[in-house]
Order: structure tokens, then sequence, then C-alpha cells
């Protein structure tokens, strides 16, 4: 029996070995819930790391309503998904197209209705190989809502898999079942030739069970007609999945329980620590952005969600990416106070993407609209 140690990035794309693929970082925004803002919070990533000189990638992974191209003003009607999956092109690089922001490109998605069940499975496998192939810095996947095995599977392939929600409550139930799903995915993959041990391993984190759930430690425990191997190996896959959480649309009547009941019930339950990578808050400017289809008011200035979209993709890449120490967040500490330290300064310029709604505008001095969080947009 074969440890996949990658899921489908193993099973799908280095077994193909003979074609090579870029090494870009792939980051899938997923989540059990539609509505809770998965393709905006995708796009103002994408708008980050780009204005920071990387170039970036969204592509349009919600084959029931793809509507990406919208958010980021695309005028031009380009190729979309259908042409790749109808085999009339065989690199996605063929359908990458510009954006009006620098260094961000997009992928449109299927435009007919399209149900993430009617994928094929060698239609999965060669869209994820190619995924890898896409010549980026970063390519970000906009997945659609739900937890079919197809959304799942793009979820898995990426080295960042990051789930947004809410904190309504049904909104974290959901997002618990998405990770209920992706977590017996991952261990499907692995013990795809033992069966009976896999149907065993289902039985865990049933919620709807109420005080009859069995988590999944438990449940390991007791099999013991199998090779203890199995058992490892099931623990060491666990072990290796990590999602990440960003509550999203966060008001300040919201109760921060919520997301720490989340995280305890998907460790008490399933096992996996499940990190959260910081809260955006609620923004009117985000939604007049979406109202008149102008995304350049996504980063408005003084904004709460640009704010904290900046102060995240800092701590989680740019920062990294220039070995700056970067503190663990905790749930004790606020995460919109800024204390945080060791994030790099950005230069104020015209390029900034908030420019044209920068009260300062203090060219050349490192931007203080944003303070204390440095502006990541800011593109010096």
């Amino acid at each position: 029996m074969k440890s996949n140690r990658n899921l489908l990035r193993e099973h799908f794309v280095r077994q193909h070995s003979e074609h090579p693929y870029v090494q870009s970082k792939i980051v899938a925004i997923g989540g059990g819930k539609g509505g809770v803002g998965k393709t905006i919070l995708s796009t103002m990533l994408g708008i980050c790391l780009a204005s920071s000189g990387k170039k970036v990638v969204i592509v349009d992974l919600d084959f029931a309503g793809a509507n990406l191209h919208g958010y980021l003003k695309n005028s031009d009607n380009p190729p979309s998904l259908n042409c790749f999956l109808q085999r009339k092109i065989y690199n996605l690089n063929e359908l990458v197209q510009e954006t009006i922001f620098k260094n961000l490109y997009m992928i449109k998605g299927v435009t007919n209705f399209f149900t993430a069940s009617q994928f094929k499975y060698w239609e999965k496998r060669k869209l994820v190989h190619n995924l890898y192939k896409i010549d980026a810095d970063y390519v970000i996947l906009d997945l659609g809502a739900g937890s079919s095995f197809t959304i799942i599977d793009f979820f898995l392939c990426a080295d960042d898999q990051i789930i947004v929600s809410t904190c309504d409550s049904l909104a974290m139930h959901d997002a618990y079942g998405f990770i209920r799903v992706a977590l017996l995915r991952k261990l499907e993959h692995t013990f795809r030739e033992c069966p009976e041990f896999y149907r065993a391993i289902t039985e865990c984190g049933d919620l709807n069970k109420g005080r009859f759930a069995k988590s999944l430690s438990s449940v390991l425990g007791n099999l013991t007609n199998f090779p203890r191997s199995w058992i490892f190996t099931a623990e060491n896959q666990i072990r290796l999945f990590k999602p990440k959480l960003i509550a999203n649309m966060i008001r300040e009547d919201d109760e921060p329980h919520e997301i720490q009941a989340l995280r305890l019930a998907v460790a008490d339950m399933l096992g996996v620590g499940l990190e959260l990578w910081g809260k955006v808050r609620f923004d009117t400017n985000i939604r007049r952005a979406v109202q008149t289809l102008q995304p350049a008011l996504l980063f408005s200035a003084n904004g709460p969600a640009s704010e904290d979209v900046v102060r995240l993709v800092n701590r989680h890449y740019i920062a990294r990416e220039l070995g700056a120490r970067v503190p663990h967040w905790s749930p004790t500490v606020d995460s919109f106070s800024g204390a945080n330290s060791g994030y790099p300064f950005r230069i104020c310029n015209y390029r900034c993407i908030a420019w044209n709604n920068c009260p300062e505008k203090s060219g050349g001095l490192p931007c203080s609209v944003m303070n204390p969080v440095p502006l990541a947009k800011a593109a010096g």
C-alpha cells in the first residue's frame, strides 16, 4: 500500500513527469457555504499579491456560477475553460487574460451551466495536471460552494488550502462539513486499495449523530483487526492535513467563540489543527465595489476589509518570502491591533491601487493610510 504524500498533486501530476510544470504556488479558496465571499476574497488576495510584484493568475473554478470576470471588470469576451474541457486548446496558459491590474491575470470559468458532479475523471485529472503548468508565481483557485468530490479534489491539490466562512453558525457548520469531507477524501486516496479500512474510518465526525458522534481518534483506536501500519499511515495523513481558516465579513457584534468552537470541533472530532489565518471585517466599500463593478474600490483608503487583507498577505506571504520572523497568531491576541512587527514597509507612490482614492498621496514616504499595518498593496 502506497502512502500518497501529496494527494492529487502526486496522483495526477508527478506520474506525468515527462511534462514539466512551473513551480507556482497554488492557493485554493473554498468553503462549504455560498455567499461567504470566496470570490471577492480571492480577488483581493490576487490584487494584493500582484501589487507586490508577483505574477498572479486567478482561475475561476465555480462550475455552477462563474463570475470572476465580472468582478475583475474584464470588458473583453475571453475564451473560457470550456475551450480546454472541449479539447479545443491543450494548454491553460492560452486562456490566461490580462485584467485592469498590473501583474494580475485570470482564467474565465465555464460559461454554460455546469455542475461539479458532471466532471469526468479524465477531465479533472487533465485540469489538475495543467494547473501546475500555469506560468505564474501564484495561482489562486476560486472554488465554488459545496463539498462535492470535484471541488474537494481541487482544494486538496493546492499548497495553501484556505477555507472561508462567516461567523454565522450555519456557515461554520458547513465549514466543518467541508473540512470533514476533505479529510475523508484525502484518506480515501491514501487507502484506495483498502476499501474496508476506509469505510470504517468514514464513521467518524458526523455531527448529525449528536452525542453518538464518534471522533476519528476513537474510531482508529478501535480498528484492532487491521494492520497497525495502516493506523500509523492514517494518523500521519491527518497530521499533514493543515487547512487554514479566514473568517470573513466580521461585524462588531459577531461572537468570537463561534470561531473557537469550530476549531475545537475540528480538533476534537477529526484530530485536525485548523489554523486561523486572519479575520476580514465587514466593509461597505466591498458592497459598493460589487454593485458598481469597480474593483479598484475593493481597496478604498481606510477600508477595514482592505486593511485586513493587506495584513494577511503581509503576514503569510510577503514577510515569509523576505525571511522575516512572523509571529504565530494567537486567539488571545487582538488580530486588529497591528502590534505585530517584522512586516516589510511599502513606499507610497502612484502605482498603488488605492492611489486615486487616497487622501494622503505622500509619494516617496512610507504609507501612512493603513498604519500600523504596512501597505502591501502599495507595491513601491
